[in-house]
């Protein structure tokens, strides 16, 4: 399914802000579901508790989200330990059954409720483009920081996140001044292979690399395991 085009980039201070911001307990797990579990607004009215499954191994319990794409679709999303602790707190607290909407609102509420809380941050934080803070674009926030700052494996974070490519998910590179590009050819000549300028800037390289290996192979629950676990 393909999302419309974002212009806001969210930091990660900027999403700690967002986290700081609502008034509800739904509106914390709105914002945790859409900006550390990758799902739409259309997908979370749809999430039941029996949705979720557990696996223990190791001394650890790991989560996964059955997400209804559709009426009809379904793909499998990796729950993180933190995201789940609220997830149950949540449906405990609200006396949910096992077959019940977690959060029963329309899309269209959800997007209102993260917009809320997006005003509301803008406010407090002095960051004016945090009004306009939506599902989409936290969603991106996901894929952003498993892709970029994680460097988890894209076959991975497009299986967990529904997305049929990595076009539009990675932000866009800086141009390197005459000096640092002069550097890099410098190192190579000399038989020197440099770490790079940044963390940030290697892990997008090696995104970029990996995404020519078979991006379109889906990711399995084992493969998702062990490289989101790793992060």
């Amino acid at each position: 399914m393909a999302e419309a085009a974002e212009e806001i980039r969210l930091t990660e201070r900027e999403y700690e802000q967002l986290r700081q911001s609502p008034e509800t307990y739904r509106e914390e797990l709105l914002v945790r579901l859409c900006g550390e579990v990758g799902l739409r607004a259309t997908e979370i009215p749809r999430l039941k508790p029996a949705d979720v499954q557990s696996l223990g191994g190791e001394g650890r319990t790991q989560y996964f989200i059955t997400v209804h794409e559709s009426d009809s679709g379904t793909r499998e999303a990796y729950l993180p330990p933190r995201v789940a602790h609220d997830f149950w707190q949540y449906v405990r607290s609200n006396d949910i059954e096992t077959d019940q909407p977690v959060i029963d609102v329309s899309a269209r509420r959800v997007q209102m409720l993260v917009g809320e809380v997006g005003e509301r941050a803008a406010e407090w934080a002095g960051r004016p483009t945090l009004a306009s803070v939506t599902p989409s674009i936290l969603r991106r926030y996901f894929a952003q920081q498993l892709l970029v700052s994680k460097g988890v494996d894209p076959r991975i974070v497009t299986t967990i996140g529904g997305w049929e490519g990595v076009d539009g998910l990675l932000p866009p590179l800086e141009e390197p001044p005459r000096d640092e590009i002069s550097a890099a050819f410098e190192r190579l000549e000399d038989g020197q292979h440099g770490a790079g300028k940044s963390a940030r800037l290697r892990a997008v390289v090696k995104t970029l690399d990996e995404v020519g290996e078979g991006l379109s192979a889906a990711g399995s629950r084992g493969e998702i395991e062990d490289s989101v676990c790793q992060t």
